[in-house]
């Protein structure tokens, strides 16, 4: 049901924002083909972004960790054989659908007791017994619970608080801690009692940045090197910095825009950071939840279905993890590479080459008319025997060129059974009805922008399959209603301009898109939200974007990664007043 509501909402009355230069109002032009161009309107140039440099960084609030953050941090932080999931699952998922926007950092009564019982219940655990303690105690002091001393304690404090803490304690603090551990009755009473203390503080729960000094009114900070690496190692790994890190920052090694690239790139080498990547591209994507397969024999034709799903999700990992990692990619050639990893005679038809010997030599062709990463599986499928051209066409339009279209209304509900209604899908192809049902003055602001790329992949059907024509079904017999010829052209595609840009079906669409400045820059953007957990301002961070941008275009996405990484974890805090 999900596509056929949103495909509903996309029928409503909406108003775009979507190729107006910043700080002006939308502004809409016609969509019509049969209209020739007019060489003396050229329509109007999506403009960039101007960098700044005396532009100051935005008021950043204070973030607690997520359950994912705090779940890795506390596995580095115990041991990877310490479960944990009892205490983790009963924390609220975070909600990431809308990026930085719908995450609620707010630590309600819930997580309270639930992080109390965390911390009780994570020390408790690796103090268990006194092998379990002295596995704890041998990361970090030379002494075991056969001669524990005070002063061993006090190390094991500083050791093991620094690694939660992600900075050095102070003299009070170890104190403190010190004090808790004196009250127990025995050496794994004592050593529960300050871990408990450690793991309980805001210091571990949430991203504190106190920065090194002020500078102004306006509450300006500098990072301390210590807050340098947990922006570093939570952006790129997403769990609390290494040692080896630590270290770094400790020696004063984080202190140059250089030296942050460096350290960067060294985390971009783990295989955390390739996980992480993964995650990135899950979220950007929306593909956690691959949509379901059509399930009508007479559509699907002989094709076996038997584990697709699941395989077209993993050939669309494989394929990331290629170019992202292996062939170091661009932005362009993400969106272009015609490689193949499919194991599976079923997917390898669907991509419309012969099963090689070796999927994962990077051999493997795709068909003509179909490559990159839009035009695999998940990006196409469906549960329904008929595509949704405008869900389709709104997630290349909010996600990959990151326009804002308006807020639809309910009214569109009837429309969306109007244009299913068997009477309609007998007379009229999904391109004809669709442009009927958004024909309206009202609609014209986000549909013309939303239609043509959702009507440029209608050379795909709900299978992820390449096809002629358009075939339409009755949703309960399953007969053949009618047999459609398929319109793939578009004109005006509005992705860097109004007006001009033209593509003659999928492929070309994605090669605007692939080598156009909006398509790189919302990347660049996309990239912030998710490493960042922060919304960007494109006037006040227009540096910071246009740089990593231009790394997306003439180096590769793992370039992109480290100038995001590095910048991010360089920019100044400043406290909002």
């Amino acid at each position: 049901m999900r596509p056929l509501t949103l495909t509903a909402l996309l029928l409503a009355a909406c108003t775009a924002d979507i190729m107006s230069p910043p700080g002006e109002p939308s502004r809409p032009s016609p969509n019509d083909p049969t209209k020739p161009d007019d060489p003396a309107d050229p329509g109007v140039a999506f403009a960039l972004p101007v960098c700044d440099p005396s532009a100051g960084p935005l008021a950043t609030e204070l973030h607690r960790l997520t359950r994912e953050e705090l779940g890795a941090t506390l596995g580095d932080l115990l041991g990877a054989g310490v479960d944990l999931s009892t205490w983790l699952s009963q924390l609220p998922a975070e909600d990431f659908s809308r990026g930085a926007e719908s995450f609620d950092n707010r630590y309600t009564q819930l997580h309270t007791e639930v992080l109390l019982e965390l911390a009780l219940g994570a020390a408790g655990k690796v103090t268990a017994t006194n092998a379990t303690l002295d596995t704890l105690l041998r990361a970090h002091v030379s002494c075991t619970t056969a001669n524990v001393t005070d002063t061993c304690a006090r190390d094991f404090i500083r050791s093991f608080g620094r690694r939660a803490w992600r900075r050095p304690l102070t003299t009070a603090e170890a104190d403190a801690v010190f004090a808790a551990y004196q009250t127990g009755i025995d050496a794994r009473d004592r050593f529960s009692v300050a871990v408990a203390v450690v793991l309980m503080a805001p210091e571990t729960l949430y991203h504190l940045e106190l920065g090194t000094s002020g500078q102004g009114s306006d509450a300006r900070f500098a990072l301390s090197p210590y807050e340098v690496a947990s922006r570093l190692s939570y952006g790129v790994l997403g769990t609390a910095p290494t040692r080896e890190l630590l270290a770094a920052a400790e020696a004063g090694a984080l202190g140059t825009p250089a030296e942050v690239e460096a350290a960067a790139a060294s985390l971009l080498s783990s295989p955390r950071a390739r996980a992480r990547t993964q995650e990135f591209f899950a979220w950007w994507l929306g593909t956690s939840n691959t949509p379901g397969i059509p399930t009508n024999p007479g559509f699907l034709a002989g094709l076996d279905t038997v584990g697709l799903r699941a395989e077209m999700s993993r050939e669309l990992n494989q394929y990331l993890d290629w170019v992202v990692w292996t062939k170091r990619g661009s932005y362009a050639e993400l969106l272009e590479s015609n490689v193949s990893f499919a194991r599976t005679p079923a997917l390898a038809a669907i991509h419309g080459h012969a099963l090689g010997a070796d999927p994962n030599d990077a051999t493997q062709v795709m068909e003509p008319g179909r490559k990159g990463l839009f035009l695999r599986g998940p990006l196409l499928t469906s549960p329904d025997d008929f595509t949704h051209p405008l869900p389709r066409g709104a997630r290349l339009r909010t996600q990959v060129l990151c326009d804002v279209l308006g807020i639809p209304s309910p009214e569109a509900f009837a429309a969306q059974n109007e244009a299913q209604a068997p009477a309609a899908v007998r007379e009229a192809s999904a391109r004809v009805r669709y442009d009927q049902k958004t024909s309206a003055l009202q609609c014209a602001g986000c549909h013309q922008s939303i239609n043509p790329l959702g009507f440029a992949l209608e050379g795909f059907d709900s299978a992820g399959r390449q096809r002629d024509v358009e075939v339409a079904y009755d949703q309960v017999s399953r007969e053949v209603l009618a047999e459609h010829p398929l319109d793939l052209s578009v004109k005006n595609a509005r992705i860097d301009r109004t007006k001009g840009e033209h593509a003659d079906g999928a492929s070309a669409l994605i090669g605007l898109i692939a080598h156009s400045e909006k398509g790189p820059l919302c990347m660049a953007r996309q990239l912030h939200r998710f490493y960042a957990l922060r919304s960007e301002d494109t006037q006040v961070e227009a540096c910071r974007l246009l740089e990593v941008k231009r790394a997306l275009e003439t180096g590769s996405i793992v370039d992109g990664l480290r100038i995001h990484a590095a910048r991010w974890a360089a920019t100044e805090k400043v406290v909002a007043q």
